[in-house]
């Protein structure tokens, strides 16, 4: 029977398994070039999904790709993320447009 400890338990698991898997992309992402745009671009096309969620975590790959604390990304980008998202990410003129992401 599923309960709350047991979906408690199953989510901790989870979140610590992708936690696990981020670290180990970005220790590949500072060794590989190939990698490191292959995911830039995968991390930009999440940035257009409608979950925050996966916003989230693409604001985060992007600054760590970029080696930074926060993720540069153009206005059009910047003003559709939800509020709380907006601490991770600043608006840049190297970004480009969204039409180039």
């Amino acid at each position: 029977m599923l309960t709350y400890k047991n979906c408690n338990a199953y989510f901790r698991f989870l979140i610590d398994g992708l936690e696990l898997v981020a670290v180990l992309i970005i220790l590949l992402l500072r060794y590989s070039g190939k990698l490191k745009e292959l995911a830039k671009m995968l991390a930009r096309n999440a940035l257009k999904d409608s979950c925050w969620q996966v916003k989230s975590a693409a604001l985060l790959l992007l600054a760590a790709i970029e080696g930074d604390t926060l993720a540069i990304v153009p206005s059009a980008i910047y003003d559709n993320l939800p509020s709380p998202l907006k601490f991770w990410a600043s608006v840049g003129s190297e970004a480009g447009t969204s039409e180039d992401w």
